[in-house]
């Protein structure tokens, strides 16, 4: 049996978990720019979990073909990848302008949809994609048209349309349970939908400068936090490991986490490492600097640390810019020497450890909780150099 799950959320009730994971193997990988041998990590196999709620007189024959789990392919767009047309397209076309083409890959599928009206909705093959054009089959068999329109149009057409990708592949039933005070059910279910071979390398990992929550793992951990010493944490090693473990969650609200998800797939799991920034603020500036300085002041009991974190990533507070400072040794007291400053800085400034880290885990969830929201969670483990 296969069925076509459109899965188009309604309200902010729901959530979508997008998981990927990878395999070691052996062998030698090339990427752009340099070429390095190390244990070859798979392509990425895809997950996706959710849970909908339905109502209507069709919900339980609809749902009930999910009680075959195992045995059903499904076939559902991936509705937090929608992506608005540019210009209309008109039954028997075999290729379409949109505004985003990154989520579509040719060999795959895409979903076009009315907005309003998902009961009208067009499975199609992706044979090409060029610029913003992505081509398909079979041709297109209804009028669609792009979401904004000139001010001449009325502002919502029952013909505006979302097209996206899909993701197909083995159901494994979770649950279906009735709604709470409704005529309805809702449905949980799991995805296994394969492998996906799409990646890219980003040039810089542009997510380590988006706020987040960071918090280092403890016990497990291999450094406990051991209170404060002349205004910064100190940290004692234990156990048989001397690496920092320290865990991130993003709360993302545009594309950016796309840079989170190809550069997961770039370091390919354990194989690469990165600076990344904690994020936690551990220290602040005891005094201003000008730019082109070699010399910036920091709490005294970083003169303990600096050799273990050299890098910083330093937040104006009055400017707001953000800027990376190598420290190379400690003066005296709270003044250190570092290279030449790119940005003035000020008393107070925020300043945070800029690690050098892999991933610890070879798997990376994106939670989607609501149509422009996403939030990552990835736990992060030290490699010093």
């Amino acid at each position: 049996m296969a069925i076509l799950l459109w899965g188009i959320p309604e309200g902010d009730d729901f959530t979508w978990d997008y998981t990927f994971k990878f395999k070691t193997e052996e062998g030698i990988i090339e990427t752009t720019g340099y070429t390095t041998a190390f244990p070859k990590y798979s392509y990425p196999t895809r997950e996706l979990k959710f849970h909908l709620g339905a109502t209507g007189e069709d919900t339980l024959e609809r749902m009930s073909v999910f009680l075959n789990a195992g045995v059903t392919f499904v076939t559902t767009p991936l509705w937090f990848f929608r992506t608005s047309l540019v210009a209309g397209v008109t039954a028997g076309v075999s290729e379409i302008l949109v505004s985003d083409v990154s989520e579509f890959y040719v060999g795959e599928q895409a979903l076009l949809m009315r907005a309003n009206q998902p009961s009208i909705c067009e499975l199609l093959n992706i044979t090409n994609v060029a610029g913003s054009t992505i081509y398909i089959s079979p041709p297109v068999a209804n009028d669609y048209l792009p979401l904004t329109m000139p001010s001449t149009v009325e502002s919502f057409n029952v013909a505006s349309a979302y097209i996206m990708p899909v993701i197909t592949g083995v159901l494994d039933y979770e649950g279906l349970d009735y709604i709470s005070g409704l005529p309805g059910l809702g449905m949980k279910a799991k995805i296994d939908g394969g492998a996906w071979n799409s990646f890219t390398v980003p040039s810089m990992p542009e997510f380590t400068s988006l706020a987040m929550d960071a918090k280092y793992n403890s016990p497990k951990i291999v450094r406990d936090l051991c209170g404060v010493e002349n205004g910064i944490i100190s940290m004692y090693a234990h156990g048989d490991s001397s690496k920092l473990t320290f865990e991130c969650t993003w709360h993302f609200k545009d594309s950016n986490w796309k840079v989170l998800r190809d550069t997961f797939f770039a370091t390919r799991g354990k194989a690469q490492s990165f600076f990344i920034s904690t994020n936690m603020y551990e220290l602040t500036t005891t005094r201003g600097a000008d730019v082109g300085s070699t010399t910036i002041f920091l709490s005294s009991g970083y003169q303990y640390l600096y050799e273990r974190f050299p890098y910083l990533l330093i937040h104006s507070r009055r400017t707001g810019v953000q800027s990376v400072v190598y420290v190379n040794a400690h003066v005296y007291r709270d003044e250190f020497s570092c290279d030449a400053l790119s940005t003035e800085l000020y008393d107070g400034d925020k300043v945070c450890f800029y690690v050098q880290a892999r991933f610890d885990s070879d798997e990376l969830t994106f939670n989607f909780k609501g149509l422009n929201m996403c939030y990552v969670k990835a736990i992060f483990i030290e490699e010093p150099n």
